[in-house]
């Protein structure tokens, strides 16, 4: 089974779990019969050792089956109510895949967890936060999200980037809200350039550009000054990519010689100048 933790934990995108890896464990998982994915799923719902539940649902998750109605119903529940983060996060990972209404919805359950809400949705760890608002934004950026359910993943990710105390998920927040063209977004990237992360601040000018196709590189001051001045239609020239950042060349070679040249001046300063 040793070998099967480490791949679960690149599929979960997780911290990494501790390893027992001896020859016994792997002639078991060798010549165990492989249950149906329903079967594993099941396992993955009621199971006591965390390390079983999460090796059923990976083998769910790796199916063909893997999109079917029982299988969403067993990543929500999971995802949702188990006590293991790394099972957790394979559950979050599944439903990314999915990314259906009903998995986003899930998702975003997890982010607005409370302790009042413990009974439906249990408090997420740091890292299964993380990993659901990550997920979040990578189902925003897809396009595949209704009005509906974008409008509530704006409300669930801005809290997150005002004062979640973890930075990952401030940044994979930030990251959401440059999909979701709404002033009160605007309002929050441009705070969150004061964050103590600059990954952070780096998500947020990143979204604030997303958003509005143009960049103050990350200064708060001529962000604020630049969002009252075009308070009207701040979207105006969403998806434009400002003359800065584009690219000083075109495809691999060019970036090889690009790479090549900079490198060739940082050796060699006096040639350059010339």
């Amino acid at each position: 089974m040793g070998l099967l933790f480490a791949a679960m934990a690149l599929f979960a995108g997780c911290q990494d779990p501790e390893l027992d890896f001896n020859l016994s464990d792997l002639k078991s998982d060798a010549f165990e019969p492989k249950k149906p994915p329903r079967e594993c799923m099941l396992v993955a719902t009621s199971e006591s050792d965390a390390d079983t539940r999460r090796e059923a649902l990976v083998r769910v998750a790796r199916s063909g089956e893997f999109t079917e109605p029982w299988a969403v119903d067993g990543y929500v529940t999971v995802a949702l109510l188990d006590t293991d983060s790394q099972t957790r996060c394979v559950a979050i990972r599944a439903l990314e895949r999915v990314g259906n209404d009903r998995a986003i919805e899930a998702l975003l359950k997890i982010l607005s967890a409370t302790a009042e809400t413990a009974q439906t949705v249990r408090p997420a760890s740091d890292v299964c936060r993380a990993d659901a608002a990550l997920s979040v934004s990578r189902l925003l950026d897809r396009g595949t999200v209704s009005d509906e359910n974008r409008a509530a993943a704006g409300r669930a990710l801005r809290p997150l980037v005002k004062v979640d105390a973890h930075a990952a998920v401030r940044r994979a927040a930030a990251r959401g809200l440059g999909f979701v063209r709404e002033r009160e977004n605007l309002d929050v990237l441009i705070a969150g350039l004061r964050d103590a992360e600059f990954n952070v601040v780096y998500e947020c000018e990143e979204s604030l550009v997303r958003l509005t196709g143009v960049t103050h590189r990350t200064n708060v001051t001529d962000w604020e000054t630049w969002l009252a001045q075009n308070a009207e239609n701040p979207f105006v020239n969403a998806g434009h990519v400002p003359d800065s950042r584009h690219k000083p060349y075109d495809g691999p070679f060019g970036k090889t010689a690009h790479d090549m040249k900079q490198t060739w001046d940082w050796l060699f300063p006096a040639a350059a100048e010339e």
